[in-house]
């Protein structure tokens, strides 16, 4: 006779194995270990004087010109337009003041809000009833993910991870009490000063307001009004201290394309978020029908569908993704949160042992399948960079370069065209020129392109500084080459009127050959 326990199928199909046990633990070692590799250069990279990307001069110039009781969105030249909201300027350049730097100011709010944004993730899971490990999960999970796919902005003078931090406030704020008046008030308060931030974070927003109309068209009305009167008081505030051109500059078109959805970026994203999002995707058919979680798991979907429709717009980068990387941080502690769910259900079942098995394995194995990407991504930045201190000392050698180019530049009298905003910055030369923006303008019909090509022909900007030289010859040439802010009849102009002189690294300097004639067109120009 079988002893009873044989007859329940517990040693005829065995127990799990022991180690399974361990995978989630050991998953989480390696985020931290990830997270804390991907982190150490962009952290040690914060003081040094060199660009992480276009955003980061455009940015300082304009926390700069917020203390400088210059009206952002009024004192403008042609060339150029503030097509953020002020809020980021007036919180960076006051900090900025108080150190003496609104670069690096800027790169440790930045940095600081990406903490914030962690810890908030984490926080989430937490109201929503994940465990305490799970709760941790996702905060070093959505940590790991900004290190991962996309280094740069970690630690960037750039306002998108300050605004994602007003706006998780938010969230936090509708979780605990989403059917609270006076909580709605406050979800209202933290979601306007996020999208003051940087107005493209609109996913969460609709989120909330498709949750409270299927809860409670009561709450639904009074969360319209609580938000609209927000957003009007704030615009009449920027307007009336920041300028009357700010809805307009705001609202400033770009160029779309639409085959960018599914080539370039938009499918590197498709890649590296694949696993994570087919992985969550039971979780999130499941919390579409549970009242409590369906807002995250609209937040999720949301964000997905405003990620891939703003990354075909120009300029844009990964960051159209970072409501992505919240939503689905969130959405992977309460899968992890759900399974053990099902498996405690299922403990007293003592008749489909295997089913318990396999649940077993799904949670032991899925905070692995989770953080896949992620590793594979660290393994190559491993690869890559293996050695902190001699990537460290690399950027510091580039910045003594940077440097003396910033020297040049501020040694050569009147305005300058950057394609390097930052080195224009540490010049000290006046912002007139936005290249991005301009060929933007230009593209939209904003901006007759003849001013242009008249204040280049006539002198106006004695200097203009491209990221790489110029190839000599046909437009054709010039066409082929990588400048991707300045358009071709921009650089033949610069080809047929400017000198090649100097040269540090990548970057170029052009400087206009008739300088004695500067003098007599300055007033033909409308700056």
């Amino acid at each position: 006779m079988l002893p009873t326990n044989k007859l329940r199928g517990q040693d005829v199909l065995g127990h799990s194995p022991i180690w399974l046990k361990f995978l989630p633990l050991i998953a989480l070692c390696l985020l931290v270990l990830a997270s804390s590799f991907l982190l150490v250069l962009p952290i040690l990279r914060i003081g040094l004087k060199l660009p992480i990307n276009y955003n980061e001069g455009w940015n300082a110039y304009y926390a700069l010109k917020a203390f400088s009781n210059l009206d952002l969105y009024q004192s403008q030249s042609q060339w150029t337009a503030v097509n953020y909201p002020p809020l980021s300027f007036y919180i960076v350049g006051g900090i900025g003041k108080l150190l003496g730097d609104p670069l690096q100011a800027g790169r440790y709010i930045s940095f600081l809000a990406l903490l914030v944004v962690s810890l908030g993730v984490s926080q989430a899971v937490k109201q929503l009833g994940g465990r305490p490990f799970d709760a941790v999960f996702s905060g070093i999970f959505c940590l790991a993910l900004f290190g991962a796919f996309s280094n740069d902005y970690v630690g960037m003078n750039d306002p998108q991870l300050l605004a994602h931090a007003f706006v998780t406030g938010g969230l936090l704020c509708y979780l605990r009490k989403p059917a609270d008046n006076c909580n709605l008030l406050m979800v209202a308060s933290f979601v306007a000063l996020g999208l003051f931030t940087k107005h493209n974070l609109i996913a969460l927003p609709i989120a909330i307001t498709i949750d409270l109309l299927l809860r409670s068209r009561q709450k639904f009305l009074r969360w319209l009004v609580y938000f609209a009167l927000l957003i009007g008081a704030f615009t009449v505030i920027t307007c009336t201290v920041a300028g009357i051109g700010f809805l307009d500059q705001v609202s400033s078109s770009r160029l779309y394309r639409l085959d960018r959805l599914f080539v370039g970026k938009g499918l590197v994203m498709t890649k590296r978020l694949v696993i994570p999002l087919l992985a969550t995707m039971p979780w999130l058919v499941y919390a579409l029908s549970r009242e409590q979680l369906r807002v995250v798991s609209l937040y999720l979907l949301l964000s997905i569908l405003v990620g891939f429709y703003a990354i075909g717009g120009d300029g844009t980068n990964f960051n159209m993704f970072f409501d992505a990387y919240i939503s689905l941080s969130i959405a992977a502690g309460m899968l992890l949160s759900y399974l053990n769910q099902v498996r405690v259900r299922q403990a007293g079942n003592v008749i489909n042992q295997l089913q318990k098995q396999l649940l077993d394995v799904a949670c032991s194995a899925m905070p692995i399948v989770l953080s896949l990407s992620i590793l594979a991504m660290t393994v190559r930045y491993v690869v890559q960079e293996n050695n902190f201190l001699a990537a460290y000392y690399r950027l510091e050698a580039l910045e003594q370069i940077y440097l003396e180019d910033v020297k040049f530049l501020a040694n050569q009298p009147g305005l300058a065209i950057c394609e390097d905003l930052l080195l224009c910055y540490l010049a000290k030369k006046p912002f007139v020129y936005d290249p991005f923006m301009a060929g933007q303008m230009t593209a939209t019909g904003k901006l007759d392109e003849g001013e242009t090509i008249d204040a280049l022909k006539s002198g106006y900007f004695p200097v203009v500084q491209l990221n790489q030289p110029l190839e000599t010859g046909t437009s054709q040439a010039i066409a082929g080459s990588s400048q991707v802010l300045l358009r071709e009849r921009f650089l033949q102009t610069v080809l047929d009127n400017y000198s090649y002189q100097w040269r540090s690294g990548s970057r170029a300097f052009y400087i206009y050959e008739h300088r004695g004639e500067l003098g007599s067109v300055l007033d033909a120009v409308k700056i």
